[in-house]
């Protein structure tokens, strides 16, 4: 009897350790979204720096266009329609790998500028958030273009 009993244990547990590890799935697919979220869309083309080196007017500037502040960024696509959105650095990539290809005609470069009047200890702070945003900036691989922002 005790043979008999152990026979179904034993196929039990051979099926379930054939049976697919869906937790592992999980994590892969988790693993993917999150790449995917910290990618730029793989059609987005390099930077194309004959097309926009001219374009000195901020106002014409296509492409993603960020203003650093003391607390948070301002974002504007002319592409896509998005005018002075305000973003936190914790959702600046997430934010920018969202944006269609159409909204980066100049290809993977964002023009960047910081506010020009600023009150007491802005400096410090503006400083702080621009080194954050160039990092985050570097790793999507995106191009800054410092300029004025208006």
């Amino acid at each position: 009897m005790r043979t008999v009993v152990s026979v179904p244990i034993v196929l039990l547990l051979l099926l379930l350790s054939c049976a697919p590890d869906t937790k592992v799935q999980m994590n892969k697919a988790e693993a993917r979204k999150t790449l995917s979220q910290t990618q730029l869309d793989p059609r987005i083309p390099p930077p194309d720096p004959s097309r926009y080196k001219y374009n000195i007017a901020g106002k014409d500037w296509p492409n993603p266009s960020l203003l650093i502040r003391r607390e948070d960024i301002q974002l504007t696509v002319k592409a896509a329609s998005i005018e002075n959105k305000i973003v936190s650095l914790d959702e600046l990539a997430s934010v920018l790998t969202a944006l269609p290809p159409s909204a980066w005609p100049y290809g993977k470069v964002v023009a960047v500028g910081q506010p020009g009047l600023r009150g007491q200890d802005n400096d410090r702070l503006i400083e702080e958030n621009r080194a954050k945003t160039e990092s985050v900036l570097n790793s999507l691989g995106v191009t800054i273009d410092w300029r004025p922002i208006t």
